[in-house]
């Protein structure tokens, strides 16, 4: 069964200093030339109650992902964030986030295949 992960960003706090691109390049030791995580900056622009100017764009396999949040309290994606602004997660776990919040958020979400 697929599940699926979010990754929440409040662009309201997000300065786009991309430590979490490289919080998982490192611990994960992505070889040279291939990329997991990567923070886009684009122009701002309003999408309702998101702001798209950080985009997160992720791999297509996200068994690593996944087993991240396995095995880790808080992936190290979000624990090295400066601003405090990511947040990473089931999508159903984390969702609620988004419809509590008067905030804007950036939600990239992701699929990754789950065990049993």
């Amino acid at each position: 069964m697929a599940e699926r992960i979010g990754f929440f960003v409040n662009t309201d706090y997000c300065n786009g200093c991309q430590a979490c691109q490289v919080a998982c390049r490192e611990i994960n030791r992505v070889p040279f030339g291939e990329t997991w995580l990567t923070v886009i900056r684009d122009k701002p622009k309003m999408r309702g109650k998101e702001k798209l100017q950080m985009r997160f764009a992720h791999i297509p396999e996200l068994d690593k992902c996944a087993l991240c949040l396995k095995e880790e309290e808080e992936p190290y994606c979000q624990a090295i964030c400066p601003s405090r602004c990511l947040k990473v997660g089931y999508y159903r776990d984390m969702a609620p986030v988004l419809a509590d919040s008067d905030d804007r958020w950036s939600v990239s979400v992701a699929t990754a295949e789950s065990e049993g």
